[in-house]
């Protein structure tokens, strides 16, 4: 593929993951309701600004550092070898946070998630920051 197309697909990408971590935040902001509406409504942001997050940096790593990743947990390896981003173990415990609130459902699960991520919502945060000097 062309280097202008990457990069024109890269700029897409980062305004998509912006995006969604925007409504992230604006989740994270409404008050918690009794029936876990809110609480649901963020966790489902979340389970689309890590899948954004890690196809965004594989992107950045081929565009930046000429690596290939074809898996989350491998990307953002790659992405700390090249000092891309900070080794933060919280940023490989996002990705089994993902995997537990896409294929389990249980109530103390949820509200463990729930209060994580503002944490992830920071990451998320650093990550677009890191990433945004290739655009």
């Amino acid at each position: 593929m062309e280097e202008g197309i990457v990069k024109e697909d890269f700029a897409d990408r980062i305004a998509q993951l912006r995006d969604a971590r925007d409504r992230l935040r604006e989740a994270l902001a409404e008050p918690a309701d009794p029936h876990g509406f809110i609480r649901d409504s963020a966790i489902k942001r979340f389970e689309m600004c890590i899948e954004l997050a890690w196809k965004t940096l594989q992107q950045f790593l081929l565009i930046e550092e000429k690596v290939e990743c074809a898996s989350p947990r491998k990307c953002l390896q790659a992405a700390f070898k090249a000092e891309v981003i900070p080794d933060d173990p919280f940023l490989l415990e996002m990705l089994d946070m993902r995997n537990l609130a896409a294929h389990t459902y249980k109530e103390a699960l949820a509200q463990e998630l729930y209060a994580k991520l503002p944490d992830a919502l920071k990451r998320f945060d650093m990550l677009l920051e890191r990433m945004s000097v290739s655009e």
